[in-house]
């Protein structure tokens, strides 16, 4: 009961404000404690694992949002929540632990987003729901892991011929 009373009070602070940014870059990125270690004295605590961490629901139940940063999270996931965000126009990931399996379809709901920055990820092809959102006009993709590893000139364009536009109109 507690974790669902804090959950609300988040979420009234972020919705009173009526914010339209939110820059949360390395908020979430974790060192989480290690009790699994015993030394002679007791428990050996090590810092510094980065092991992913949750992003609280809240986040996404704030109606005017239109940039979302989430750079720098140790992220492997993106939550099916951010669907809720309806107006959101850029949202940044660059630099987290995001495979193909980990952008849910949900993001197709935000159809306003004009500009997506995946870089530096764990990404082999762009996500398929890319392809339902039609306001989508550039993607940032510089920096994934095996990304078109079998397209011999990937690895000969500068990094603007990494920043993909969607909508030659």
């Amino acid at each position: 009961r507690l974790l669902v009373e804090e959950e609300d009070l988040l979420v009234n602070y972020l919705q009173s404000f009526k914010l339209t940014e939110l820059y949360l870059d390395t908020t979430f990125r974790s060192s989480n404690l290690d009790f699994d270690s015993v030394s002679n004295n007791g428990t050996t605590i090590q810092l510094g694992h980065n092991l992913p961490f949750k992003i609280p629901n809240a986040i996404f139940r704030c109606p005017s949002v239109k940039v979302l940063s989430l750079k720098n999270n140790n992220l492997d996931h993106l939550p099916p929540d951010i669907g809720r965000l309806a107006k959101l126009q850029k949202l940044y990931l660059t630099n987290n632990r995001l495979q193909n399996g980990s952008i849910p379809y949900t993001l197709a709901f935000c159809r306003q987003l004009q500009e997506l920055y995946l870089d530096d990820n764990l990404l082999d092809a762009l996500p398929s729901v890319l392809l339902r959102i039609p306001s989508l006009t550039t993607v940032h993709r510089h920096g994934n892991h095996n990304y078109f590893k079998s397209t011999f000139m990937w690895y000969h364009t500068d990094v603007t011929g990494r920043i993909l536009p969607t909508n030659t109109n």
